[in-house]
């Protein structure tokens, strides 16, 4: 059921809701020449057995990638909310006569410019909010953590000064290691590492390490439990779940401003490394 919560939405919310949908609308014109595509792969003579296998194959695997992308953004959080306060619109002015009037295109590129211009001044913007890591209570940070995020798993080491968190992610789990290191001659108090030997820990720790707020502890572990089952999200920039390098977006951003009625987690966007430049 699409949702709504009555209120009347603002001129940036509308912009970025258009610029939603005619992602969407690319995401489905990408879908159409699927079969197609598959279909020609079969009618036309290939140089090899072997080259058909292939060439099917990897036209399958892109062809589901796809799908499954424009169904993760279709049935999402914002999608419902668009839909939800479309309806309501509707039911209060029935006239769309001024609609004719809105260009269907450029709603896109205008919602990521100011995204990507968003999170690359989010630093500065939070630093007058940012607290002193070295008077942050991480005893009283645990427990209001535990008290959001039951079904992730924290512990505290050494004093305090290692925190180890586990978060569900899809059908395994990712594991976080934070290290506090009070020092006033290091630039970061919080050193985080993601477990894990492969490329995609390998760039969760890199994404992070290039956080905005970097001596913010709640904000870091609002972070990281927003890798929370949203390994199948798409990147916000690209629309795609799988980028160049074969890899899941690693890296999780606030959305700035919040989006009207957005809880803890949905308030986060997923990034593929290569789209936070």
């Amino acid at each position: 059921m699409a949702e709504n919560d009555n209120t009347e939405w603002d001129e940036a919310q509308c912009k970025e809701a258009l610029g939603r949908l005619e992602r969407l609308q690319e995401q489905l014109d990408c879908l159409r020449p699927c079969i197609p595509h598959i279909l020609d792969l079969l009618r036309n003579p290939q140089p090899s057995p072997q080259h058909l296998v292939n060439e099917y194959k990897e036209t399958a695997i892109g062809s589901s990638r796809k799908l499954t992308a424009f169904k993760a953004a279709w049935e999402s959080q914002e999608t419902r909310k668009i839909m939800g306060q479309a309806q309501q619109s509707f039911r209060n002015d029935m006239d769309l006569t001024a609609g004719y009037q809105v260009p269907h295109y450029g709603w896109a590129n205008a919602m990521e410019h100011t995204i990507a211009t968003e999170i690359k001044n989010e630093s500065n913007e939070n630093q007058n909010s940012e607290s002193d890591e070295s008077e942050v209570d991480v005893s009283v940070v645990v427990k209001d953590f535990r008290n959001k995020y039951p079904h992730i798993k924290i512990i505290t080491e050494s004093e305090n000064s290692v925190l180890k968190i586990r978060v569900p992610f899809d059908l395994s789990a990712l594991r976080f290691t934070i290290s506090r290191n009070i020092n006033l001659d290091e630039d970061k108090a919080l050193k985080v590492q993601c477990g894990g030997s492969g490329s995609f820990s390998a760039a969760v720790t890199r994404c992070i390490a290039s956080r905005p707020s970097p001596n913010h502890l709640p904000r870091l572990l609002d972070m990281i439990a927003a890798f929370h089952n949203s390994g199948y999200n798409p990147c916000a920039r690209c629309k795609k779940i799988i980028d160049d390098n074969g890899l899941k977006p690693a890296a999780r951003r606030s959305r700035s401003p919040k989006p009207l009625g957005a809880d803890d987690l949905s308030s986060w966007e997923s990034w593929h490394e290569g789209c936070l430049n």
